[in-house]
């Protein structure tokens, strides 16, 4: 059922307004959200985005990321109207990604996936051009809402960051990305980063297209899609 507000917005502390209209889903009723095709060709973080320094001379040819430490986006998650007369400047954004650390209580795992679909809803519903995330744990636990909120994706992201340290944390993802497939079977996959030769391997057997992007770390930290041939440094971006 769709949730309905009280009219007095300073009743709202736990930010209905994110849902206002939502359907839900599944046991901890996840919002649905919406899907879209869109494979991004070049990426800025949101830290990067938001930032006075940062002038690039065509943001519609951009989209923003949160592929990195949740203190850098907080002030987003906590008021994303703040921010979108900003972000409307950029050709769209990828769904928030709020961390699910592996010993996060259980309690708030569910409300980390919730809130990451209400922001990615809420977005949407504002006119942003969002493509969705998922992410996983090692708690199969987690599997009973990590891919609620998602349904017959197109272009769906998942990012190994923070999840690269050491062997047992990569096993984690995969395995969790192996799940994702089999119940998701999204369209295209979207990776931040180099997926794999035996993870493409398994796309292909299942029919699912897989965009990488080559992350960068440095200065402006655009990030492109591996498939682009020029240089990011020749790219007509930024105002001289």
């Amino acid at each position: 059922m769709p949730i309905k507000l009280k009219r007095d917005k300073r009743l709202d502390v736990f930010q209905a307004y994110l849902v206002e209209g939502a359907n839900f889903c599944g046991e901890f009723e996840i919002p649905l959200v919406g899907n879209t095709n869109v494979v991004p060709e070049l990426m800025v973080p949101f830290s990067v985005a938001m930032s006075k320094e940062f002038k690039p001379k065509h943001p519609e040819r951009l989209f923003v990321h949160f592929f990195e430490n949740d203190y850098k986006f907080l002030a987003f998650a906590r008021n994303p109207k703040r921010y979108l007369k900003r972000l409307k400047k950029y050709a769209g954004i990828v769904a928030t990604d709020l961390s699910i650390y592996f010993d996060l209580p259980r309690a708030l795992k569910p409300s980390q996936t919730f809130y990451s679909r209400a922001l990615t809803y809420f977005c949407q519903q504002n006119g942003l051009t969002v493509v969705p995330l998922v992410r996983f744990d090692k708690d199969e636990f987690s599997y009973r809402f990590l891919f609620d909120g998602i349904r017959n994706p197109q272009s769906l992201f998942v990012s190994p960051y923070g999840c690269q340290d050491d062997e047992q944390s990569r096993k984690i993802f995969y395995d969790g990305l192996v799940k994702m497939i089999d119940k998701l079977r999204p369209k295209t996959i979207l990776f931040f980063g180099k997926m794999p030769e035996e993870m493409k391997a398994y796309c292909q057997m299942k029919n699912i297209e897989v965009a990488e992007y080559k992350v960068n770390t440095r200065g402006n930290k655009i990030s492109s899609r591996i498939t682009i041939k020029n240089d990011i440094s020749d790219l007509p971006l930024f105002a001289k």
